[in-house]
């Protein structure tokens, strides 16, 4: 993942020593295995961090006013925190605004993972949760991991759509965030239900083992 993603190295802020133009886009979130790690539930200062990678662009990225100190960091998080974030909001809306070339192409690695290993539900699923929201926010696609969580990963995709949903059916079509399934990893009805419902679907070296035979079948409706 990218700016706080896992799985990958680089990231957002590693884009400012590439060399101009860029040819690559980044992804930004907290993966599932990191929640525990930066600590769950995400607090109004988390948010806006995540936030403010979100709407980065190449001209901020290669300046030094990203890379600001964190007590300049904090101070701002706490003028934010003061007013519910609402401050916090209006400054990255007309950051956006200016911006040309966003380098961050989606919300994620983030999602749900129930295997062994990881953090307990409760943990991950307040970080999903916001994440959800901020992909709505700036209709960004969702870069989704998921890992036998399936109904519970689709309750949460619906919350958020209900959250964040415009009452103008037209509106909330257009701002209704895409979603890449990364890694498939489900069966046949899983694979169906996230084609119904228009999810892009990815597929890793994981498929090759060739001991898991609901992944198999799974990908096979992908063909029907």
């Amino acid at each position: 993942g990218g700016g706080g993603g896992g799985g990958g190295g680089g990231g957002a802020t590693e884009c400012r020593y590439a060399p101009s133009p860029i040819p690559v886009l980044t992804t930004a979130g907290v993966h599932p295995y990191q929640t525990e790690e930066v600590g769950s539930p995400p607090s109004p200062r988390d948010i806006e961090r995540l936030r403010s990678i979100l709407v980065a662009d190449e001209a901020r990225l290669r300046s030094s006013s990203f890379s600001s100190s964190d007590e300049d960091d904090e101070d701002e998080a706490e003028a934010d925190d003061s007013d519910d974030g609402k401050s916090g909001r209006r400054r990255m809306r007309r950051m956006r605004e200016q911006h040309h070339r966003r380098l961050v192409s989606c919300v994620g690695e983030c999602g749900l993972d129930y295997t062994d290993g990881f953090p307990s539900p409760e943990i991950q699923r307040p970080w999903f949760d916001a994440q959800l929201d901020l992909a709505w926010e700036f209709g960004l696609p969702v870069f989704l991991h998921e890992r036998d969580a399936f109904e519970d990963c689709l309750r949460a995709l619906d919350g958020a759509e209900g959250r964040n949903s415009s009452k103008d059916e037209a509106k909330a079509k257009a701002k209704k965030p895409r979603v890449v399934v990364h890694c498939f990893t489900g069966n046949r009805e899983e694979a169906a239900e996230y084609v119904r419902r228009g999810y892009w679907m990815s597929v890793s070296g994981y498929v090759c083992k060739g001991d898991d035979e609901g992944t198999a079948e799974g990908l096979s409706a992908l063909r029907d």
